[in-house]
Formats: C-alpha cells, sequence, structure tokens
C-alpha cells in the first residue's frame, strides 16, 4: 500500500486502492467539472496549482478546514494531486486531514460537490464547492 494509504488507514479510514485507470478517470472529471473543460491532467503538474493561480474559485487555511467538516460525507475519494498517484475508495464516520503530512491529495465525495485539497508545499488547505463555479462566486481566505 502507498504512503497515502497508509496514512488514512492509520486516520481510522476503510481504503479501498482505486486502479491507475480509474484514478486518471476521476482526476480528468474533475478537470472537466471545476476548470470547465476536457483538459489533460498534464498540463497542471500539480492540482493544487489550480487553486493558487486562482483558477478555482476557493476558500484557504481555517475557512476550509470548517468548510471540510462541514461537507463532510461517509464515502468519499481520496486521489494523489499529481498524475500517476494513487487513489482510494475511502468510508469514515470523520474526514481525514492530511494537512502536514507531506502529500499532495484530493478528498472528494463520490459526485465530486465539494473539493478539498492538501498538498506538500503547505499552501491551503484548500476547499471548493462546484456550486461556487456555477454561480460565479469568488471566495478567498487567509
Amino acid at each position: 500500500m502507498e504512503i497515502l494509504g497508509k496514512m488514512l488507514v492509520a486516520k481510522r479510514v476503510q481504503v479501498e486502492p482505486l486502479s491507475d485507470v480509474k484514478v486518471i478517470e476521476i482526476q480528468q472529471r474533475w478537470l472537466s467539472k471545476y476548470l470547465g473543460k476536457n483538459i489533460s491532467s498534464n498540463i497542471l503538474q500539480f492540482f493544487w496549482q489550480a487553486f493558487a493561480n486562482n483558477s478555482v474559485p476557493h476558500v484557504a487555511g481555517d475557512i476550509a478546514r470548517n468548510a471540510y467538516r462541514a461537507a463532510s460525507s461517509l464515502e468519499f475519494q481520496v486521489i494523489s494531486a499529481y498524475t500517476g498517484g494513487p487513489g482510494y475508495m475511502c468510508s469514515s464516520t470523520q474526514m481525514p486531514s492530511l494537512e502536514g503530512k507531506n502529500v499532495d491529495a484530493i478528498v472528494l465525495p463520490l459526485d465530486l460537490s465539494w473539493t478539498m485539497l492538501f498538498n506538500h508545499e503547505g499552501y491551503g488547505p484548500y476547499f471548493t464547492k462546484h456550486d461556487w463555479i456555477l454561480s460565479g462566486m469568488v471566495e478567498s481566505g487567509p
């Protein structure tokens, strides 16, 4: 099991590894849904770049942490925030925090209605909702 999977298990998350094809499919669905077009995940070295360059309306820091806790889901996916990384189908009664764990990971529900993104650089964490994109809402965090 990859480091990301081990971190999730340590946080009492039940994980089922996803195939590489499924991870790429989820990444492409996310890019299409949140960036509004079907583009290759190779365009972004890391998905957090879409947040850092404000391509995606979002909140960051404590506001993101609070939004993430409020948007919890019993079943969710955790995928690598870089091309070629691992992904997991997960279930837990509590959403995992991967902050400060030196990983680039996206946590999202099965319908991709929201996204929490953690990264190894210490930026963020970032949180967004698809509804914010539909409404044209622009959020900012600390």
